[in-house]
């Protein structure tokens, strides 16, 4: 009772309650996605026990996506490993972007708060958080960083919405996948789901930047073997988001 008492008093602390609002949007767009990567992996030939076994083991859709084609051809193993690291390679950038947040805990812990990143939570976490301005600040010194559990609450919080969002709509699609007719298009509203979760995003030069040039980056090389055109287009996005943020990284340093 004591553990219930404490999850119900930590999901009303006002981080763990903003985290949630404002991943909820994404959490649509995600309920979509996860509902077509169901129904993909049974269309693929996986049984539904295999389907459920995949959504709970592999909490990347992209990953899974990437490898169902794979294995109705009858790659190999480390064909299909490889395609889904390089897929999940963008996590590692998120990784390094969070990591002031997480630098005090031990490895274990870091390693299981690791995986609940997704791509709407770094989006949303390093939005409300950024790393820069509270580097400035001085919030984020190891020693001030130990009282500042906001962050932290936000993120753990948002993580768990959304790994159930995830693993719930998956789920659903796997079960309902011999119901659901080939015509509906799920995967178009998925894409228009994520689309319209992207636009908000787009606030400053640097997003808008970051979006045109990894959008321009993944259509020429859509053809790309192990879909390494996702890897760099991301990379691709990033960098342009950097070097158009420049100037103004520049002019704050330069005023402060």
């Amino acid at each position: 009772m004591s553990a219930l008492k404490s999850a119900v008093v930590f999901f009303r602390s006002p981080p763990a309650v903003q985290g949630i609002q404002d991943t909820l949007p994404a959490a649509i767009a995600m309920a979509i996605w996860g509902a077509v990567t169901g129904v993909a992996m049974v269309q693929s030939g996986l049984s539904t026990a295999q389907a459920i076994g995949m959504s709970l083991l592999v909490y990347a859709g992209s990953a899974q996506l990437a490898s169902l084609p794979l294995f109705a051809a009858g790659a190999p193993w480390p064909i299909i490993w490889a395609s889904a690291l390089i897929v999940n390679l963008r996590f590692v950038i998120y990784s390094v972007a969070a990591k002031p947040f997480f630098q005090q805990f031990s490895w274990p812990k870091r390693l299981l708060h690791g995986v609940g990143m997704t791509d709407a939570l770094a989006a949303e976490f390093l939005r409300r958080f950024d790393p820069a301005k509270l580097q400035r600040s001085g919030l984020l010194q190891t020693e001030s960083l130990r009282l500042a559990r906001e962050p932290i609450h936000y993120y753990r919080a948002a993580s768990i919405f959304i790994w159930l969002v995830w693993q719930s709509s998956s789920i659903a699609g796997i079960v309902l996948a011999q119901e659901i007719p080939a015509t509906w298009g799920l995967e178009f509203i998925a894409t228009i789901a994520l689309i319209a979760m992207l636009l908000p995003m787009m606030v400053d030069r640097a997003g808008i930047v970051c979006v045109v040039v990894a959008g321009g980056v993944a259509v020429l090389s859509i053809t790309l073997p192990l879909n390494l055109g996702l890897l760099v287009s991301v990379l691709a996005g990033v960098l342009a988001a950097i070097l158009a943020d420049r100037p103004q990284i520049e002019k704050t340093r330069l005023s402060s």
